[in-house]
């Protein structure tokens, strides 16, 4: 399976345990105390998942335009093509050359 997909498929099912989270909090099967608690301790955690979703975007940006663009030969050149032009889509599979459109 695709990385990029996979992340995106574990950040759908962290965001559907948050919709759980409020129906059971709509039903009244949680307490506003309870709702307190448990948002002061997920809100790190959240900004965690969201920082681990963005490397691995990032990151997969970057081998992707590397490889697409024989010309570069440092990683800081590679941001730089990053930086200033189109770059391969993330979703292109394992298999496919990566090309820059």
């Amino acid at each position: 399976m695709n990385p990029f997909y996979r992340s995106l498929i574990m950040s759908l099912i962290r965001h559907g345990l948050t919709i759980l989270g409020g129906a059971l909090i709509a039903r009244g099967v949680l307490t506003q105390a309870d709702v307190t608690q448990y948002t002061e301790a997920l809100v790190p955690i959240l900004i965690g998942l969201g920082g681990s979703f963005y490397k691995t975007y990032t990151d997969r940006q970057k081998l992707l335009t590397a490889i697409a663009t024989p010309t570069v030969e440092t990683e800081a050149e590679v941001e730089l093509v990053m930086a200033t032009g189109p770059v391969p889509p993330v979703t292109t599979a394992k298999t496919a050359v990566p090309t820059i459109t």
